[in-house]
């Protein structure tokens, strides 16, 4: 009888084990299956691959191949990465390479004031580019419109205003030009072109000579002109301002909230430009701005507004890329919310990365009340997750 127990005991061990080994060979199986399958879409002929298949297993790939890469980095690193800050002087102070590390800050905005020289400038873009340990690419950005708003007026930059470029091979040209030079200095973004319509001749844009003149298809094929030209240069442009208002409004964000009484109808005229660059896959990033709609969102200016943000611009139109936004110390934003406020509705309204030209303290208190929001939980890890996995696609 105790023989006959033993020899039951073995042999439900025997099918433990097999079982066990059995559902580690299923799950071996399956993952070789799923690995084979990616393998035949996107390597078998091209007589049995469509083109949207192969699409789709290389945004498969590539998807897989970012968030291994997004898994390896810490909370604080991931945070750090969601800004874009301004900062004083021509060169680092060890306060302030500390503070950048501190907190993995790795983005940065060019103005006037770190501007004086082309060798001061080399040295400068090499030292923000030396502050990054993480696996995330640096962004050193300006705003190189042309005109009254460029930063950099030396090394035979092509500094020609919109209003006064008529043909796409201008465009092209001049955008080529900006490109190559801002690259030989360490910067790899401009927050340019501005692609708004001039609906109002005495508006904000216009009186400033920044936009393309025209009707919207000639504002729409002089800003593809002009984008294709940076990207031969070897830069990444930034079209502006999402969603096309400041065309219409006299008013400057940088001094008040512009209020448009405009309804969606008349907003979708504005955004014709901003669509079919989204849809054409011609911008990799597209910069917000601060205005106030009160017949769309009568709560939130457009920065802050996930009606703006995230259903229209990512939904509607279709933009796939980086949503930035225009700088939040600007006192469209400051003259009602404080700028860590700001920073958080405006990653909750959808936004990818958050540009603060304002003091340390104010970024600093914007990065922690990010951090915290992801720790306890109003911000899901996904969603910021999501947003890097944009930023890496650049």
């Amino acid at each position: 009888m105790k023989t006959k127990k033993k020899v039951i005991k073995k042999t439900s061990k025997k099918l433990g084990k097999h079982k066990l080994l059995t559902a580690i060979f299923i799950v071996l199986i399956s993952v070789l299956c799923l690995l084979e399958l990616l393998y035949f879409i996107k390597f078998k002929p091209f007589f049995y691959a469509s083109e949207d298949e192969n699409q789709m297993a290389n945004s498969l790939i590539e998807d897989l191949l970012l968030e291994r890469k997004i898994r390896k980095l810490s909370l604080e690193e991931k945070v750090g990465a969601l800004f874009v800050l301004g900062f004083k002087g021509v060169s680092l102070s060890p306060e302030q390479t500390e503070f950048f590390k501190d907190n993995h800050f790795i983005h940065f905005l060019l103005l006037e004031e770190n501007i004086k020289s082309e060798e001061e400038l080399i040295k400068l873009t090499g030292e923000l580019k030396g502050l990054n340990n993480s696996l995330l690419p640096s962004l050193i950005g300006v705003d190189q419109e042309g005109g009254e708003v460029a930063r950099i007026k030396f090394k035979d930059i092509d500094n020609t205003p919109q209003n006064q470029i008529f043909t796409l091979e201008k465009a092209y040209e001049i955008g080529k030009n900006r490109g190559e030079i801002l690259k030989s200095l360490g910067i790899n973004l401009n927050f340019s072109p501005v692609v708004e319509i001039i609906r109002d001749n005495n508006s904000y844009l216009a009186l400033g000579n920044r936009a393309f003149l025209g009707e919207k298809e000639k504002v729409l094929g002089l800003s593809e002109a002009m984008i294709q030209g940076y990207k031969a240069g070897g830069i990444i442009p930034v079209p502006k301002h999402f969603p096309g208002g400041l065309g219409r409004n006299m008013a400057d964000p940088h001094q008040v909230l512009p209020v448009l009484d405009i309804t969606r109808e008349e907003l979708d005229k504005d955004l014709y430009i901003f669509k079919a660059l989204a849809q054409n896959n011609q911008a990799s990033v597209m910069m917000t701005t601060h205005l106030y709609y009160p017949l769309i969102d009568k709560d939130n200016p457009v920065t802050l507004s996930e009606t703006f943000v995230s259903s229209i611009l990512r939904q509607s139109l279709g933009f796939r890329g980086v949503i930035l936004t225009d700088d939040l110390k600007m006192k469209g934003i400051t003259n009602k919310y404080s700028v860590p406020k700001a920073a958080l509705k405006a990653f909750q309204a959808g936004s990818d990365l958050l540009l603060i030209s304002g003091t340390k303290e104010e970024q600093k208190q914007a990065y922690e009340v990010i951090l915290k929001a992801v720790k306890n939980g109003e911000i899901k890890e996904k969603r910021l997750n999501n947003s890097l996995k944009r930023i890496l696609k650049i």
